[in-house]
């Protein structure tokens, strides 16, 4: 049987792609009560959650399985069946300060991070290790600025000069889309929920070779399969592209075309046992595009 696993993030978007996959397949949330730390796992079913297993009892698969994980990274009993996206990466991607580390370990470009700002050059950025959707987000112009007292779950970054954004969607080393992020001048985040500007799809003849490749190796350097990863790139600066995050449950409910793309490719995913494409070798930008007969293969 084949399984889609989400846990608390990400849930719209799975519907949207689950409606329409042709593929059979069950889609289970796992929901934790925070007052009394209790567990129960709900399954889509006609558009709604309902309850699929007594409180406290957790799902058990077998070897013929295939199971996504979508922003869900918890203990499962998968007794040998076939994951796509493993907990670890998906615990990495969320931490977003261990996640840079591991890709600047692995010689991803990133913007200089560390956690004591007098190391970088101000102006800076603090965020904690986990964040979304543009929140928590603050900006110090001297070391002065910078609050007295420590910050144990703060990071900080150099503000990287970037004139394009983009968030690339990175699926078995190969790319499903390329969006390219309105800029707002005076914001330096280009996140929807803070600009409130819809993104651009960029076409496949459009793709930047560099910034396609750097997003599959960052994604490639936590051990995951896919994820949404936001690139900043400025052609005119050292080094002219780097990578911000990684998001492991990226939204994809955002335009019909999004919800197409991940539609295939799940169901590229459930047809047989999928691997990575080998993508160092592309010249050309439009050939790290996931092509629609690739996806129905």
């Amino acid at each position: 049987m084949n399984y889609i696993i989400v846990g608390r993030n990400g849930r719209p978007s799975i519907r949207a792609v689950s409606n329409c996959m042709t593929t059979e397949h069950v889609v289970l949330m796992r929901k934790k009560y925070r007052r009394t730390g209790h567990i129960k796992w709900y399954k889509l079913h006609n558009d709604t959650w309902v309850p699929h297993l007594l409180l406290n009892v957790n799902p058990t698969f077998n070897s013929d399985d295939t199971i996504i994980r979508w922003g869900f990274s918890g203990v499962l009993n998968t007794n040998g069946a076939t994951i796509y996206e493993q907990a670890k990466a998906i615990d990495l991607g969320s931490n977003k300060y261990k996640s840079r580390v591991v890709m600047g370990e692995a010689s991803v470009p990133i913007p200089k991070t560390g956690i004591n700002p007098s190391d970088l050059s101000f102006p800076i950025i603090a965020r904690p290790f986990y964040h979304s959707r543009g929140k928590n987000f603050y900006v110090y112009n001297t070391v002065n600025n910078v609050p007295p007292y420590s910050h144990n779950d703060l990071y900080y970054s150099e503000i990287y000069p970037k004139t394009k954004e983009y968030r690339v969607h990175v699926a078995h080393g190969k790319v499903l889309i390329v969006h390219e992020k309105p800029l707002v001048d005076g914001l330096i985040q280009g996140n929807r929920a803070i600009t409130h500007e819809q993104w651009n799809v960029v076409q496949w003849e459009e793709y930047d070779k560099n910034v396609c490749k750097i997003a599959l190796d960052a994604v490639k350097a936590i051990g995951g399969d896919m994820g949404g990863v936001d690139v900043l790139c400025n052609p005119e600066y050292n080094p002219p592209a780097v990578i911000c995050e990684i998001n492991s449950a990226p939204t994809i409910k955002s335009s019909e075309y999004t919800v197409s793309r991940y539609t295939k490719y799940f169901d590229w995913l459930f047809r047989e046992k999928r691997r990575w494409f080998n993508y160092s070798e592309w010249e050309q930008g439009k050939s790290f595009a996931f092509k629609n007969e690739q996806l129905a293969e």
